[in-house]
């Protein structure tokens, strides 16, 4: 009789062991999932800044998806690596409301000096040769966070070939003041104004003119 009800006790012992063992797996693997799971735009960004090869990269700014849109087309074509320059305080459309003159971009834009920080550093660019930089047009300029990125990276000796989106301004004023705040000895190629409605003749047709 004990040697019975000590082989019970065994055994109900075993089972609450394995049964402490599958929860703790369960919790384990919750846990791990959890911090696994990243936004898609974060895996991707990742990815992009990973492509093995790649002399090129395709750097922009994008406020309300427009620039975004025509990066990653130039990108895709140029094969090319990409880097989506990201505010550490991203902009509401409160911010970029243009009929108020004390709006945070009409304010920044106001202020040649301003620098916006970037959430993220600039990446490690050296293993690229060709930069395309993309940003939208505001009052004529490009926004001043590109300023922040020209003077946070190392772009000597690297060909930078600016587009950018506007409704209605053109490009060349904002190339040149980029190229007055560069002081890198960097080889400036022509600006082309875009959108995301332009088709791949012309997408291509910019790509090759840089070359």
């Amino acid at each position: 009789m004990l040697r019975t009800l000590l082989l019970i006790g065994m055994g109900l012992i075993s089972m609450l062991c394995m049964a402490c063992g599958s929860e703790s797996n369960i919790v384990s693997g919750a846990v791990e999932n959890k911090a696994a799971a990243r936004p898609v735009e974060e895996v991707q960004e990742a990815k992009d800044m990973n492509r093995t090869g790649s002399k090129s990269l395709v750097v922009y700014f994008s406020a309300t998806g427009n620039t975004a849109q025509v990066a990653e087309k130039i990108a895709g074509l140029a094969g090319a690596d990409r880097f989506a320059i990201k505010a550490a305080q991203p902009y509401t459309a409160e911010d970029l409301n243009y009929n108020n003159d004390n709006c945070r971009a009409n304010m920044e834009q106001r202020d040649s000096v301003s620098r916006p920080a970037m959430a993220e550093s600039a990446p490690d660019i050296s293993q690229y040769d060709t930069i395309y930089l993309g940003y939208p047009i505001w009052w004529g300029k490009a926004p001043r966070i590109i300023c922040t990125f020209l003077e946070e990276s190392d772009l000597a000796g690297k060909a930078v070939i600016p587009f950018a989106t506007s409704g209605g301004s053109s490009i060349g004023g904002s190339t040149e003041e980029l190229q007055s705040i560069c002081k890198q000895q960097v080889q400036w190629k022509p600006g082309r104004l875009l959108s995301p409605s332009s088709g791949t003749g012309e997408l291509e047709e910019f790509i090759n003119s840089a070359q």
